[in-house]
């Protein structure tokens, strides 16, 4: 069975539970949710500032 594109990016976004053009305001808080884990997995030496 193939799938269309937009078939894909459907399923995508019904997954991670967002569309696939967010704004950057969205793009902000999914990036504010993540940061701890990875600031986290990335640990000190890859914290450079």
């Amino acid at each position: 069975m193939e799938y269309s594109k937009e078939d894909l990016i459907e399923a995508k976004s019904k997954i991670l539970g967002y569309e696939e053009n967010i704004g950057t305001e969205e793009s902000k808080k999914i990036w504010e949710k993540n940061a701890q884990f990875w600031d986290n997995a990335m640990g000190d030496e890859w914290n450079v500032v």
